[in-house]
């Protein structure tokens, strides 16, 4: 799949990023249900502090970042559903 091509249609072009981005999110939850388990089961330091950074090309603080940050998007994300879920319950 090329980077970029200009002579792509936009229809093309938007159905490959969204394919794209279906797969992102999928791959981000499966790694939060990982790191959930590490985290809930004291695991996450040691397993943090076993990763090759050099090999990866991510650091112990890229990760707790991305881990801050996702904990904090997906508690927004239970808010709006439950907030959704009380307009639908009172209708």
């Amino acid at each position: 799949m090329p980077c970029y091509d200009p002579g792509a249609s936009s229809q093309a072009h938007y159905e490959e990023v969204k394919k794209f981005r279906d797969e992102l999110n999928k791959v981000e939850a499966m790694l939060c249900a990982v790191v959930n388990v590490l985290v809930d089961n004291k695991l996450i330091i040691p397993v943090v502090e076993a990763i090759d950074t050099e090999e990866a090309g991510v650091t112990p603080n890229d990760i707790a970042i991305w881990w801050t940050t996702h904990v904090k998007k997906d508690l927004e994300r239970k808010e709006r559903e439950k907030k959704d879920d009380t307009r639908t319950a009172d209708r």
